[in-house]
């Protein structure tokens, strides 16, 4: 991952704790329903939840192969051997050998 891209993540995990102390102001002046700090916790995860919820729940990539074209193989040669002046040997070193007979 680049340099600038971890920096930046790092400091978007870090903001709201840059807010601590604006948080901490208005929830000991601003009571919601007479509590002062229960309200916030309980908003604050109600937050967090919906934020996964949405992130689990969007499709990231709704279009993972926009190419039409169902072959993966880009070469439209289908011959894998690439020099054509070579015969093919029918013994590859890929095949099995054949199977010896059991008469004597």
């Amino acid at each position: 991952m680049a340099q600038n891209t971890c920096a930046s993540i790092n400091t978007f995990i870090n903001l709201p704790f840059g807010f601590k102390l604006f948080y901490g102001m208005v929830s000991d002046c601003v009571p919601i329903f007479g509590q002062h700090r229960k309200p916030y916790l309980v908003g604050g995860w109600g937050l967090c939840f919906a934020a996964a919820l949405l992130g689990a729940l969007s499709d990231p990539n709704p279009n993972p192969n926009p190419n039409p074209n169902p072959n993966p193989n880009p070469n439209p040669n289908p011959n894998p051997n690439p020099n054509p002046n070579q015969a093919h040997s029918p013994t590859s070193s890929t095949c099995p050998p054949p199977p010896r007979s059991s008469s004597r």
